[in-house]
């Protein structure tokens, strides 16, 4: 998805306005069945996802965690087991249908949101060299598939606005899962930050990154998929699609002798523009 394509994803069509409000699914039999079969689970596991938040125990955390372990996704591999169940305490969970809009550029920031299944679209500011460019120049849309999370740029910048757009197409729902503010910044805040710190200082002694602005290095951050690689695996192979870019990082060894821990960090957008 290209961001000259943005507009016509994200704004309402066939006349239909896309809400703002995502609401609880109301969980009677035939929906929680009908949700279960869509998104290949089972109806004890989406009645699991739709517990109040009050109503949740140990034993109903234990089950919630063992869910969204199964289904997979980036998000929750380098997610410890303390913070994934602070998390399942606290996050909501919501069935979001078809062509709805989960969230404004200009509303005021309150939540971080992970796509358990199915998949939503997210418009932000394009990458570029120049961070004040970013405010001028078109957006780009980017797909946040099942193990997603996205939100993270407002919060960790303490802005008041999300600043990006997020919403569902008019073929595809998902099950969203939503933690307010205020748990993010109790539970994720402190060791993302170290990250985006440690891994925007990273990217910096590359020549490819060294001109990038601080902004714009910290927005690819939030969409770079990390992977472990053992010594002797194979990342990629001659001929493979040319869809990533993959930034090494060895400990302690260069890139050609490399025979230690290596870490890949896959960005989710091709570069296909020269200002991205």
């Amino acid at each position: 998805l290209h961001a000259v394509t943005a507009t016509a994803y994200l704004a309402p069509t066939n006349g239909n306005r896309r809400t703002t409000r995502l609401a609880a699914m109301h969980a009677d039999k035939q929906s929680i069945e009908e949700n279960a079969r869509r998104f290949g689970l089972s109806a004890a596991q989406v009645n699991g996802l739709l517990l109040p938040v009050k109503e949740r125990n140990s034993i109903t955390i234990s089950d919630i965690c063992a869910t969204v372990l199964m289904r997979g996704g980036h998000f929750w591999q380098f997610l410890g087991q303390s913070q994934l169940e602070a998390l399942a305490r606290c996050w909501t969970c919501h069935i979001v249908p078809e062509n709805t809009l989960i969230c404004n550029a200009t509303d005021e920031c309150a939540f971080f949101w992970i796509v358990l299944a199915g998949h939503a679209v997210v418009e932000e500011p394009k990458l570029s060299l120049d961070d004040e460019s970013v405010q001028r120049k078109s957006y780009r849309v980017i797909s946040a598939d099942a193990g997603t999370a996205f939100g993270h740029f407002p919060l960790v910048h303490r802005l008041t606005l999300y600043g990006y757009s997020a919403a569902t197409l008019h073929d595809a729902g998902c099950i969203l899962l939503q933690v307010p503010k205020r748990d993010f910044n109790a539970i994720l805040l402190r060791e993302t930050e170290r990250m985006l710190r440690d891994t925007t200082a990273l990217l910096k002694t590359s020549s490819f990154f060294h001109d990038w602005g601080e902004n714009s290095l910290h927005r690819l951050f939030f969409w770079l998929k990390r992977r472990r690689c053992k010594v002797g695996e194979r990342v990629m192979r001659q001929g493979d699609a040319a869809v990533n870019l993959t930034v090494f990082f060895g400990v302690g060894q260069t890139f050609g002798r490399m025979t230690s821990l290596a870490f890949a960090l896959y960005a989710r957008a091709r570069l296909e523009h020269a200002d991205e």
